[in-house]
């Protein structure tokens, strides 16, 4: 959007082309470095003025981070169109037609990565495509996106988020910055607070509210609260530090499956973990409610619901409302 200039793409340069040196730093102040700061020199000659600008524009395009997630429709990218093509070709293709063609096909298409082995031979792509899924990552934007999310940046645009996956698997002293703030000291801090709350519930300290141990433990919640944590617990069961400790979910709607869950337990050894960012998922509340409701049906008193239900949540008021402390 930048009046008077061209953009030189073979040597990443904004070439500006200005009546005066002040018309020249006022436009570059004004619309390139909008969202960093530079050193500038303003200079009398014309044309060194302009070797300034290509200077500074060349590092600003190298160094840039885009500051929201990128919106580029993938559909509309001329390496869908090529994918398209090879679609095409490569649909009715067997995969021993595949592997007879390039014996060599497994080592072309197959990664070993710290510990981890990728075998992509056995899709039904080719150099072609594989070309093609790479430029198409490229003209999405994708390097930059996952730049943007490294660097703390809001992409998610529906909460106006930082998404710090990062942060939480940080195992580093490196920070990571959110609006200039280093958000590590936190995500340290609740991480000892889950370690300090499973040892407790593991090794039988946490009680209920008749003084007993608990032994089952039931996850409420949808979508990526639920189907992480059952990954987790399903791929690390044989790892469980209590054999005696069970864990169940509850995620759908259906009020069945809450009851056929809740009908094998006892309330007084029973912890419910209700996950939900913030506390008003439709689906997690309606669960989580049920269960309060079997719960206060046998235990009377809604002081004990802090004994037998914990959050994972932002929302704090709304947790403290359920009865939560």
């Amino acid at each position: 959007s930048l009046p008077n200039a061209t953009i030189d793409f073979e040597h990443k340069r904004i070439i500006v082309f200005a009546n005066s040196p002040e018309e020249l730093t006022g436009m570059l102040l004004a619309r390139i470095f909008i969202h960093e700061v530079v050193e500038y020199t303003l200079v009398t000659d014309y044309q060194v003025g302009i070797d300034i600008a290509h200077h500074l524009a060349e590092q600003a395009v190298e160094r840039s981070i885009p500051t929201s997630l990128p919106r580029t429709d993938p559909t509309q990218a001329t390496a869908w169109l090529k994918l398209k093509v090879l679609f095409g070709l490569l649909e009715h293709q067997e995969m021993k037609e595949l592997f007879a063609a390039d014996p060599q096909r497994f080592s072309k298409f197959s990664i070993l990565f710290n510990g981890m082995h990728v075998d992509l031979s056995k899709n039904r792509i080719n150099q072609d495509v594989l070309d093609a899924l790479i430029e198409l990552a490229e003209e999405v934007g994708l390097k930059g996106a996952i730049e943007a999310m490294f660097a703390g940046v809001r992409i998610n645009g529906t909460e106006n988020r930082a998404v710090l996956h990062t942060a939480l698997r940080n195992q580093s002293d490196e920070p990571v910055l959110v609006d200039g703030r280093d958000v590590m000291p936190d995500v340290r801090r609740v991480l000892a607070q889950i370690e300090n709350f499973s040892t407790k519930v593991i090794s039988g300290d946490w009680k209920g509210y008749t003084g007993l141990a608990i032994t089952d433990i039931v996850n409420i919640g949808i979508g990526g609260s639920d189907l992480g944590p059952v990954m987790v617990t399903e791929a690390l069961k044989a790892y469980a530090a209590r054999n005696n400790l069970r864990v169940h979910f509850i995620s759908n709607v259906d009020g069945t499956h809450a009851a056929e869950i809740l009908a094998d337990l006892n309330p007084e050894t029973t912890l419910f973990i209700i996950a939900s960012k913030t506390f008003t998922t439709q689906e997690t509340m309606t669960n989580a409610q049920t269960a309060k409701t079997w719960f206060l049906s046998r235990a009377s008193s809604e002081e004990h619901i802090k004994k037998h239900f914990v959050a994972v949540s932002t929302a704090k008021e709304l947790v403290e409302k359920f009865g939560i402390d």
